[in-house]
Formats: structure tokens, C-alpha cells, sequence
């Protein structure tokens, strides 16, 4: 009998344990659940609260063919949300995964079968806090992001409220390396740019007083990147850009911001006028002493309204009206044997006269130095690669590549 009692006692606080483990195991799990999911309906404004380690499930109940808006707003400020829809068996229909990190992001989904949807809600950059999810009937689905080809000028307008999305992939061969040149062809705004990696990471954004900048992209760094232009200038006006995604060399010594090729020129045909592959500075006059109104893109073709009498200036039609620029720094093309010239007493140009810049940039882990003294101010990027891209940025009063003459 003595020996029963022992082994009994080793049985029980052995029973004891496993139960005390079943207990706090039980408790671990329930504190660790998400909130029950919420239902949510067209119309209806409600709170989700997130953190890094917790998102809120929605419940949408959807008809076949059915579209609807979802919008999700950042209450909680730094904070970044993200949102998915998905069926119950947990099969992604789609995902707005807001790559750049914005407070407040919205999409289309249309709804090819009946059923109830899973809208779970999550911070994007770990902030934790809450996020403010509507949704609204209908909707168009915001167009797909539009490829940028290396070494392909693009030229485009975007009228006042609209964005447009570019995307790209970076080198893989660690000799080439991207430069990427932007620029506003309005002489006194520029669009909000803002250029970051598809997994989220913001590398460098320039507000709409900008209207030049270029950014030098890591060689060797083989992923997918987003260039978001948005017009949201005050002045609620129609904006034409450029882009240019040109290949750099590294092997070589320090490359020159110049297009891979030359713009062609046409043979016949009413005059125009190219750059040699340079900005050039365009003036109020036939003179390098005359006022500088803009410059112009390598790689756009320009019309000419007439020369000086001897020949070295020609007079161009721009966004701004009219200016000039040196035949010394230009190629001519088509028919300019009959180009007129312009007398320099009634010799006209629409300018602007130049005010200081408010220039502003943002880039993660940036440092700056600025120094800028007229409204054409260029941002220059250097991006380092590493795991997180930081910036050096250089601020110059003039286009990058040094505008001629």
C-alpha cells in the first residue's frame, strides 16, 4: 500500500500539469484570434482597427455582376492601409496593396458569382491604428500600369486631378545601370512624381514646383518599380510631360545625359528643329545675353517660325508662344531654305519672368543640399543600392544636363 500512494500523487500532478498546460494553451489561442469578421454593406462607413501582427475581416455579401468601390482611409496618421478581397475557400479576387504607402487608397471590384466576400484590411508599413473602409456602388477599374521601354522617349499630357501609373524593371547586368529624366513642358508647373518599388518601398518623390529631375537607379538591382504622376497643381490646367528611361553604361567613364539616339529629322517638308542630343536653353532674343525662357527636350522635334539674318538663331514655336535657340547647338530638318527672317524690332516671345522656387523632395534615408535661384530648378537622385535604397540629392538652378547655349 505504501508504494500505491506515491504513484498516485505522480498521477495526479502529472493529470494537474497537462490540464494547467490545456488551460493556458487555450487561453494563448483566443487572445491571438482575429476580431470576428464584421458585415459591411453598400453604403456604409465602418472602422477597422489594425496593427502589425493583426488585420480586421469584413463580410461582403455580393450579387453575380455586381461592381462595387472600395475606399479605405487612414485615421490613424503615418498609418498606410491595405485591402484584399477574397471568397470564402480564401482565393484572392483582388488585392490593393498600395505600394506607395498612401493614407487614403481606393479600387474596383466586379463580382462574377454570388456568394459572400472576405474584405480583410491590414497596415501596410506596420503603423498600428485605425482605418476608416466605405463602399459605394459601381466604379471603374483604374487602367493597368503603362510599360516604360528603356531608352524610348515618351511624351504625354494629364489633364487636371487625373494620375497615371508607369512601370519598369530594373538591370540585372551590374555594368548598366537607369537613368530616369523627367520632365514638365509647362513653363511654371510641374506634376507630383513619386517613384517607388512594387513591394512597397517609396525611393524618392518630387512635388508639382518641380518641373526637371532625373534619377540615377541602382545597377544590378533586378526589380519592378512604379512611377506615379499626379496633376494636382492649384492651377487645375492640362500638363505636358516627358519621361525618358535611359541605359547607362558604367563601364564607361561618367556618361553624359544624352538619349541613346538622336531624334531623326525629316528631309522634306516644313523646317523643324532637333537638339544634338542636349537640352538647349531657349531665349527671348538671338542673343546668349537675352532672357531665358525654357529649355527644350533632346528628343522632341520643334517647328521653326523664322531665323535671324545671319543664320545663326533660329526662332521656334514652344508651349510658352515662341523663342530662340542657336543653329550652333541644333539640327535642322526638312525644307528651311524658305524659312523668313524675323526682324528683331517686332520680334516677339512669350515669356514668363522667373521667381524663386519653393523646391521640396522627399526620399528615404535622403540627405540634401539645395541651392536653387529660378523657377526651373532640376532635382537630380542618385539611389544607392542597398537593402533599403537611400538618396543623394543635388539641387542646380538649371536643367541637369547643362543647357545650351
Amino acid at each position: 500500500m505504501r508504494d500505491i500512494y506515491p504513484k498516485l500523487s505522480q498521477i495526479l500532478r502529472l493529470i494537474f500539469f497537462v490540464m494547467l498546460v490545456g488551460i493556458l494553451t487555450g487561453l494563448t489561442i483566443v487572445t491571438a484570434q482575429e476580431p470576428p469578421a464584421e458585415v459591411i454593406t453598400v453604403g456604409e462607413n465602418k472602422v477597422a482597427v489594425v496593427s502589425a501582427s493583426q488585420s480586421q475581416n469584413f463580410v461582403f455579401s455580393a450579387a453575380a455582376g455586381q461592381t462595387i468601390t472600395i475606399q479605405a482611409l487612414a485615421i490613424t496618421p503615418g498609418l498606410a492601409p491595405a485591402v484584399a478581397v477574397l471568397t470564402q475557400d480564401a482565393v484572392l479576387i483582388e488585392s490593393f496593396d498600395n505600394p506607395f504607402l498612401n493614407s487614403n487608397i481606393s479600387g474596383v471590384v466586379t463580382f462574377t458569382e454570388a456568394g459572400d466576400y472576405l474584405i480583410p484590411v491590414s497596415t501596410r508599413n506596420g503603423v498600428e491604428g485605425e482605418v476608416l473602409i466605405s463602399i459605394t456602388e459601381g466604379g471603374t477599374p483604374p487602367p493597368p500600369p503603362t510599360p516604360l521601354t528603356y531608352d524610348q522617349p515618351t511624351e504625354d499630357i494629364l489633364d487636371p486631378g487625373a494620375t497615371i501609373v508607369y512601370s519598369f524593371d530594373g538591370p540585372s547586368d551590374p555594368n548598366i545601370g537607369l537613368r530616369l529624366i523627367y520632365r514638365s513642358l509647362d513653363p511654371m508647373r510641374g506634376l507630383s512624381v513619386e517613384l517607388g518599388i512594387t513591394d512597397g518601398r517609396l525611393l524618392a518623390t518630387f512635388s508639382n514646383d518641380i518641373r526637371e529631375a532625373e534619377v540615377m537607379i541602382p545597377e544590378g538591382a533586378p526589380v519592378s518599380y512604379l512611377l506615379s504622376l499626379t496633376n494636382d497643381h492649384p492651377a487645375a490646367v492640362t500638363i505636358q510631360y516627358s519621361l525618358l528611361l535611359q541605359t547607362v553604361n558604367l563601364a564607361e567613364p561618367t556618361p553624359t545625359p544624352v538619349p541613346a539616339t538622336l531624334v531623326p529629322l525629316p528631309d522634306t517638308g516644313a523646317c523643324v528643329l532637333a537638339t544634338q542630343g542636349q537640352f538647349v536653353n531657349v531665349r527671348q532674343g538671338p542673343s546668349t545675353s537675352a532672357p531665358i525662357i525654357t529649355t527644350i527636350f533632346p528628343t522632341v522635334i520643334y517647328n521653326v517660325l523664322g531665323r535671324n539674318a545671319e543664320g545663326t538663331w533660329y526662332q521656334i514655336a514652344i508651349p510658352e508662344g515662341s523663342g530662340w535657340v542657336s543653329a550652333a547647338v541644333t539640327r535642322r530638318g526638312g525644307d528651311c531654305s524658305a524659312v523668313p527672317v524675323v526682324s528683331l524690332a517686332t520680334a516677339t516671345a512669350t515669356t514668363v519672368p522667373g521667381t524663386p522656387a519653393t523646391a521640396t523632395a522627399t526620399t528615404t534615408g535622403a540627405t540634401a543640399t539645395a541651392t536653387t535661384t529660378e523657377a526651373t530648378a532640376t532635382q537630380e537622385a542618385t539611389l544607392e543600392a542597398s537593402a533599403t535604397p537611400s538618396a543623394t540629392l543635388t539641387w542646380t538652378p538649371e536643367a541637369t544636363a547643362s543647357p545650351t547655349p
